[in-house]
This record gives C-alpha cells, structure tokens and sequence, in this order.
C-alpha cells in the first residue's frame, strides 16, 4: 500500500498497544496471607471408675491404715461430702484418706468425688466408727456387797459392737432410778463401754459382754 508523500517523507501509520498488567505476588499494595490460629491440645477426658476399699470399720483412738483410691484417667483434685468422721481427712491433691477417729460415728455413706476441667466421677465411700473398747471392768473401790449387772448378746443382736452408741447403758439408767426407788435411795455404779464412769454410786457396776 502506497502513502502519500508529504515535503518529500515519507509517512507510516502507528500501531500502539497498550497492555494492562494486574498486579501479582510482589507486587505493590498485595496483603500478606493471614497466619492460622494456635490450637492447643485437647483437655484430658473427665476421669471414671473411681474407687476405694469399703466398707472400712475404725475404732476411736486407733489410727487408720490409709485409704488410697483407684481412678481412671487424670484428676485435679478430691472432695467428700459429708464430712469424714472426726479425726480423719481427705488428702484433696491425692485422695488419700488418713487419720485417727477421735468419736464414734453410725456407719454410713461418703460421697468422694474425683475431677478435673471436663468433669468427675464419684464413689460411696461406707464408713463406721465404733467406740474405745474398755479390756476390763473397772476396779472395785467400794466396800462391802456388790451388785454386778452382765449383758450377754448374741452374735446376731442388732447392737454387737459392745454397746458403742450406749443403748444399753441408757436401760440401765433406767434401771438404776427404779433401784433407787425400791431400796430407798440405793444406786447402781455405772461403768459405761468406753471405759468412762458416771458418778460413783453406792454399789453394782456393768460391763457389757458378747456371747
């Protein structure tokens, strides 16, 4: 194609092409990519099976042999509800239970409780207290004629352990007034289980046995 020749030159069309770049990676005003959350491990599962030896029976004044539970899985800490008899407690870090009973206490259920962040397990812990046992009667100081009042129970009697909550000392109190009534005044010397008198009387005195 020929062009027409202006002053003697020559002229050519022009050809521009303009191309659009977009922006990539380095390139300016790009965002950084956004970094993921820490995600820690998972807690531990709440612990079960918890357990101890039971029943136990424990006598005012003898130290126990610690009760330590058997769990599954990982507890933060124990508690117990009610609370133990006097003079014994829960280790709250370990679960251990120690101590000496220092009063007698009916057998019954203790609630211990294992937990941690994600829960607890529990266990009825049965537990008995019985009092001090006393190995003798005690002495005599009174003179002359006694009346010495003897208990025998039967293996299968509901209160075998010797009297310990003072059921059959409260029938011999009510024993001893209507004595006094009958003999004008005179009274039965009270030794109770545990080895403890009542005020001294004038005469008699009571050991409970077992047959």
């Amino acid at each position: 194609m020929s062009l027409p020749a202006r002053g003697g030159a020559l002229w050519l069309p022009l050809l521009v092409v303009v191309v659009g770049l977009q922006a990539c990676g380095g390139g300016g005003g790009g965002g950084a990519p956004s970094t993921p959350p820490v995600v820690g491990p998972p807690p531990p599962p709440a612990p079960s099976a918890l357990s101890y030896a039971s029943p136990q029976s424990y006598t005012v004044g003898t130290a126990i042999t610690s009760l330590d539970p058997i769990v599954t899985g990982t507890v933060a800490s124990y508690s117990v509800a009610p609370a133990l008899p006097a003079g014994l407690a829960l280790d709250a870090s370990t679960g251990r239970i120690s101590g000496t009973p220092t009063a007698a206490e009916r057998e019954r259920a203790y609630t211990v409780t294992a937990s941690n962040a994600t829960g607890n397990t529990t266990f009825a812990l049965t537990l008995s207290v019985a009092g001090e046992r006393a190995t003798s009667d005690r002495a005599d100081e009174k003179p002359g004629r006694q009346v010495h009042v003897m208990y025998v129970l039967t293996s299968d009697a509901p209160d075998d352990k010797l009297d310990q909550f003072g059921t059959l000392e409260g029938s011999v109190r009510s024993w001893n007034s209507w004595f006094a009534t009958q003999t004008g005044g005179k009274e039965l010397r009270l030794d109770t289980h545990s080895g403890v008198s009542s005020t001294s009387r004038s005469s008699g005195s009571r050991r409970p046995t077992r047959k």
